[in-house]
């Protein structure tokens, strides 16, 4: 488990690193070790190690975790002792196994909704990780060093929602291979279109090592619509990529009509005003509203308080001013934790939004449990995944970071970056939530986190938000603070290290 914690710009590292060695395997075999990640609930885990087609328990290499959990014990929420201890990494091996052959791990949770995360080495090189997310799982790998040359395309950066004119082409690619990278060729085309190349050189990037992009030119569109962005891996310092299958990945981006600038319009004493929704559309307390990027839909979002017995909810109005809109209210199965007493709500470019809670404890029990939460605005996802909750599927939402009691305005940066008015702590905080864990499921460990302690902020009271609005074309975050009846202005690229933690 890694998370990273940044303090006033400081960077804080926590995690558990291993330092693979050589078994004195025979001829023909390879040194296997695993790193067994487990979240807060380690005695639910138990795994085996075990030839590629055979069962849990028959022929079974290695035996970790809870051995009262056993075979059978996924989803029996025994809550038994012993196993594994909490948020650790343990590496067990190193195993000598036959090179090229197939091994399975099977794994069970006690409580049926997962956590436990393994990274497979061979020889010393990461080969595979997974990830549990349910009762009963297995996963196959091969007992294999990989190629020299092998790189696997994982992300597309560039927004989902985007407005015509100059957008950047972005991504990130990791070294699944041997060698170091000192140079990469990249290319990407639109609608399958002509591909743009370039080579990124004077990197170095090891194995198991990532390497984000941007490329010289950005992609010019000047007509809205979906387009299909694909980008692919070339050359790795002068060689081709030795693994074809992992090369690739495409992406559907929506092109928006840019919004005309009216800010000179508020300036004028002509005010309509006009009715959008009322308690009539389920509108109660309000707290904060936004748009869906999907400009198309005029899609209005708007957050009610709720109670602390019940938690919020969202009131979506789409065609938002228009003869025909129309409104539906939404709560997910468990925003009695995930969205208690929301005070901000933002949309992030890649369709999905954040909520901050105005608690102390989400759990409702005294502690400081509680931050901010991710959300899908997939309407068959949100509300309906998840309710009512159960031991797989906890809500519908996709992911929650525990570090910010009294969350009083959030504003988004990129990807699932968001920052928050941390009113409890008293600092700005930036919280990276990373790849989400699915609709649902609880694993909140891989958060990048920095705390900015040099700017103080207060709250004025529980029921005042404090709002914040993040300008994208000059990267400085406006922060209003009530209590002191002033706006706040931060640049983002500013800071430096204070102190690691």
């Amino acid at each position: 488990m890694r998370l990273l914690l940044l303090l006033a710009g400081a960077l804080i590292t926590l995690c558990f690193q291993t330092q693979n060695s050589f078994a004195q395997c025979s001829a023909g075999e390879v040194s296997v070790t695993i790193d067994v990640r487990t979240d807060g609930f380690g005695y639910e885990a138990y795994w085996q190690l075990l030839p590629g087609t055979n069962n849990c328990g028959s022929g079974t290499i290695f035996a970790g975790g809870n051995n009262v959990v056993g075979c059978n014990g996924g989803g029996a929420q025994n809550q038994p002792s012993g196993g594994y201890g909490n948020d650790m990494t343990i590496t067990e091996g190193p195993f000598c196994l036959v090179d090229g052959n197939d091994y399975k791990i099977f794994h069970t949770d006690d409580w049926g909704d997962g956590g436990t995360s393994f990274d497979v080495y061979v020889n010393s090189y990461k080969m595979n990780s997974f990830t549990a997310t349910g009762a009963i799982e297995s996963w196959t790998f091969k007992a294999q060093e990989p190629e020299d040359y092998d790189g696997s395309a994982i992300h597309i950066h560039t927004p989902t929602y985007v407005v015509q004119g100059q957008n950047a082409v972005t991504g990130e690619v990791k070294n699944v291979g041997k060698q170091n990278w000192s140079s990469i060729e990249i290319l990407y085309s639109i609608d399958n279109g002509t591909a743009v190349s370039e080579t990124f050189t004077g990197i170095n990037i090891a194995n198991d090592e990532s390497f984000e992009f941007e490329f010289t030119s950005n992609w010019d569109v000047s007509a809205s619509g979906n387009y299909l962005l694909k980008f692919w891996i070339g050359d790795i310092n002068g060689n081709a990529d030795q693994n074809s299958a992992n090369d690739e990945l495409s992406k559907f981006i929506t092109v928006n009509n840019p919004i005309p600038n009216i800010i000179d319009q508020y300036f004028s004493n002509n005010y309509v005003f006009e009715e959008i929704a009322t308690s009539t559309n389920q509108v109660s307390i309000p707290r904060d509203l936004d748009f869906h990027p999907n400009y198309a839909l005029k899609q209005l979002w708007i957050i009610n308080k709720g109670t602390e017995a019940s938690g919020g909810s969202t009131v979506i109005i789409d065609n938002a001013g228009e003869t025909n809109q129309f409104s539906q209210y939404v709560q997910d199965g468990n925003a009695w934790h995930f969205m208690s007493l929301p005070t901000a709500i933002d949309f992030s470019d890649n369709g999905n939004f954040a909520t901050t809670p105005g608690v102390q404890d989400a759990n409702h029990s005294g502690g400081t449990f509680t931050g901010p939460s991710l959300w899908p605005s997939d309407l068959s996802i949100y509300g309906i995944v998840g309710n009512p909750p159960s031991a797989s599927f906890n809500g519908s939402h996709l992911d929650m970071l525990h570090g910010s009691p009294y969350s009083m305005g959030i504003a988004h940066e990129k990807d699932n970056v968001f920052w928050v008015f941390d009113s409890h702590n008293q600092e700005i905080v930036r919280y990276d939530f990373k790849e989400d864990h699915g609709p649902g499921k609880d694993y909140h460990a891989d958060a990048h986190v920095r705390r900015y302690s040099e700017v103080v902020v207060k709250r004025n009271g529980t029921h005042i938000p404090n709002h914040m609005v993040l300008d994208k074309s000059s990267w400085w975050l406006y922060i209003v603070e009530n209590l002191n009846s002033r706006v706040l202005r931060l640049d983002i690229n500013s800071g430096s290290k204070f102190q690691d933690l």
